[in-house]
């Protein structure tokens, strides 16, 4: 079980528009003892890019292959993937919420996705830099990823994003902003 998460989940269904997830939502997280570093971000400047489109087409092809063979006798694989393949680079990305923190003790999932109210498959424990115990360098390579200044996600073109716009612990943010390295 990981102690380093790294949320990312839009505002709303971009098909639906169900709300997914809330800024209280996530604020409920200040409120949990365990959770020792926090921070998160409103990404809504950000373009779909040709990766994230072959992602989702790809997606919708393993979707459609999971369908029961009555479901694909209705509908063709050329007509799920027109109805549900919606990213499309250039596009503007619908507004998402980054959150990552850091717990004081490995926690599940499960427990992870109770908390903010979302499905478990929106939840992931991140994966620690090989030989790391305790995750702090992968956390910190997760802030940096808020606000789009890592040399990755510059070749990317990625918009940056305003650091003060990143929201942490009022107490912490200071210490998060000198862990990063700013």
């Amino acid at each position: 079980m990981p102690k380093v998460f790294n949320i990312m989940q839009y505002c709303k269904h971009p098909i639906t528009g169900e709300v997914l997830i809330t800024e209280e939502q996530i604020k409920s997280l200040f409120d949990r003892r365990t959770i020792k570093l926090l921070a998160y971000i409103l990404h809504d400047e950000e373009d779909f890019d040709e990766e994230d489109e072959e992602n989702d087409l790809n997606r919708c092809k393993k979707e459609y292959e999971k369908l029961s063979e009555e479901e694909k006798k209705e509908t063709s694989l050329e007509e799920y993937v027109k109805k549900n393949h919606w990213k499309k680079a250039g596009d503007k990305k619908p507004p998402h919420f980054h959150v990552v923190f850091r717990t004081d003790r490995n926690t599940d999932l499960e427990t992870v996705a109770d908390w903010l109210g979302i499905p478990v498959q929106y939840v992931d424990g991140a994966r620690y830099r090989k030989g790391e115990r305790d995750g702090q360098l992968t956390f910190v390579d997760l802030l940096r990823y808020l606000t789009h200044e890592s040399e990755k996600e510059q070749a990317k073109v990625k918009p940056k994003t305003d650091r003060t716009t990143m929201i942490a612990f009022a107490d912490l943010y200071p210490t998060l902003l000198s862990i990063m390295g700013f």
